[in-house]
C-alpha cells in the first residue's frame, strides 16, 4: 500500500483520498462519484494512457515503482527534521533533539531500503 503522503501532487494526493474513500467500486462509479472535474479528469487519463515499458508489467516494476514514490516521501519528511533539527539546541533539549535525530536515522534507514527495492537490489 501507498501511504497518503507519498503523493506531493494535490491532484493526485485528491485521487488517492478518493478511491481510499471508494474502495470497492469499479472504474466508471469511480469517475461518477469524484465531485471534481479535476480528478474525474485525472481518472480517465490513468485509463486510457497507457503505461510506457517494454514487455509486460511486471512484480518487479510495480513494488519499484512503489518503492521509490516512497523514497521520495521519505526525502521530503527528512528534509523536514532535518529543518527541525538544526533549529533545536542539543544542550538545552537535550531528549526532543535525541527523539528527533533517533527518527531521522530511522526515516534514513527507510529510505535506504526503499532506494534499494526501487533499483532492484532487494
Amino acid at each position: 500500500e501507498i501511504e497518503g503522503n507519498a503523493f506531493s501532487y494535490w491532484a493526485y494526493h485528491a485521487l488517492r483520498t478518493h478511491i481510499d474513500s471508494h474502495p470497492d467500486i469499479d472504474t466508471a462509479q469511480l469517475i461518477e462519484s469524484a465531485q471534481a472535474e479535476d480528478v474525474r479528469s485525472l481518472i480517465t487519463q490513468l485509463i486510457v494512457e497507457p503505461v510506457r515499458l517494454d514487455g509486460e508489467i511486471s512484480t518487479k516494476y510495480t513494488t519499484g515503482l512503489v518503492a521509490r514514490l516512497r523514497e521520495v516521501a521519505l526525502t521530503r519528511s527528512i528534509v523536514d527534521l532535518k529543518s527541525t533539527l538544526q533549529r533545536l539546541n542539543p544542550t538545552e533539549n537535550v531528549e526532543e533533539y535525541n527523539q528527533a535525530f533517533a527518527s531521522l536515522i530511522a526515516l534514513e534507514a527507510q529510505k535506504t531500503i526503499q532506494k534499494e527495492i526501487s533499483a532492484g537490489e532487494l
